[in-house]
């Protein structure tokens, strides 16, 4: 699936900050310079596009998403902010939504997701309007494993799989993962309410010996989102305040999942609504390549490849030059240090892959 806008149909490059550029192959040497110069080699263009990146967005609305956060309430919150963020990044990311529950510990029947993945410059308007529409589910639990579940196999059978780029699923909850209806009557230490300060009113004893599906489901969560790094779809982790009770259960999933954050919390704690902001707007953000340029065709010759920005050749050695990653089909140029930073902080009127020249070094 493509994004629109994203490649150059003239050999210029959007980058996604207004980014153009161009590139050269490896190889050089003494007379490399002047051979590009002078127009004696490098006639053609090789187009190339920043890499695609699909996001499925799985939202928890469960019952406890109605309580309080500042001067509104978690699920407005959340909603304010994912909107803020995917609308800031719809020219360059795909997207697509998914709500849980439906009911209770259900999981929506409908195989299609409320959004299936696609480019946010007609996903974003989609989605908005879906949570719009959408909000805390009474009663509703927090079968996150059901709903990683369906995202695992929207990218393995369904759309999904054959959708181009790099994929994520960004989950956001509130709480810790229940409804595990197979669990035998769990301990306290298991219990979901009991873990909560003060949402038991039979302590010590536990509340889930009447209702197991208010055990917690940590085992099956932290392997659907190993099954979907295997998959190659890595997973954000968000944590909307009432998740601090279940800190190391969100911990262990958003190390499976393969993206966790830095530091001694591995999940993406937030603490207010700013907060839950700036996180959103953070992921997304940094999911957009803007140094990460896919070729459009394979190159005859890897070693006849220059990069070009705003008119100048950026030799391709050195900590601030380019390399080319062979291991994406096409190969994807990727600029480094200096280079990349430039870009992304000031963007550039273009950037051209040129062929045909030996590789200025």
């Amino acid at each position: 699936m493509g994004n629109g806008g994203k490649g150059g149909g003239t050999g210029e490059v959007d980058g996604g900050n207004g980014t153009g550029g161009a590139f050269i192959t490896p190889d050089g040497g003494a007379g490399a310079d002047a051979a590009v110069s002078d127009g004696s080699c490098g006639a053609s263009v090789i187009e190339a596009s920043p890499k695609e990146v699909s996001v499925l967005l799985v939202i928890d609305q469960s019952d406890s998403m109605s309580k309080s956060l500042g001067a509104s309430d978690r699920w407005t919150a959340t909603k304010g902010a994912l909107g803020t963020a995917i609308d800031g990044t719809k020219d360059a990311i795909d997207f697509g939504l998914d709500l849980f529950p439906s009911a209770g510990c259900d999981v929506p029947a409908d195989p299609v997701l409320a959004v299936p993945v696609e480019p946010g410059t007609t996903g974003v308007p989609k989605i908005l309007a879906a949570l719009e529409a959408a909000g805390p589910v009474p009663q509703g639990g927090t079968p996150t494993a059901a709903a990683l579940a369906r995202a695992l196999e929207y990218f393995e059978t369904g759309p999904g799989l054959s959708l181009a780029g790099d994929r994520y699923v960004l989950l956001a909850t509130d709480g810790g993962p229940n409804c595990n209806s197979s669990h035998a009557p769990c301990a306290v230490t298991a219990c979901v309410p009991n873990m909560e300060p003060g949402v038991c009113p039979i302590e010590p004893d536990s509340c889930c010996d009447g209702d197991v599906k208010n055990c917690l489901d940590d085992v099956a969560t932290t392997r659907r989102v190993e099954a979907l790094a295997t998959a190659g779809v890595p997973t954000f982790v968000v944590g909307i305040p009432g998740t601090e009770d279940f800190a190391d259960t969100l911990n262990a999933v958003a190390v499976a999942g393969g993206r966790p954050r830095a530091g001694d919390t591995k999940y993406y704690a937030v603490t207010n609504a700013a907060e839950l902001t700036d996180t959103f707007r953070t992921i997304t953000r940094d999911l957009v390549k803007t140094c990460e340029l896919q070729l459009q065709d394979r190159p005859p010759n890897n070693n006849a490849l220059n990069v070009q920005i705003d008119g100048e050749f950026i030799p391709q050695a050195g900590a601030d030059g380019w390399e080319l990653d062979l291991t994406t089909t096409p190969p994807t140029v990727v600029l480094k240090g200096a280079t990349c930073a430039a870009i992304e902080a000031q963007g550039a009127s273009s950037v051209t892959i040129v062929y045909g020249c030996p590789t200025i070094r």
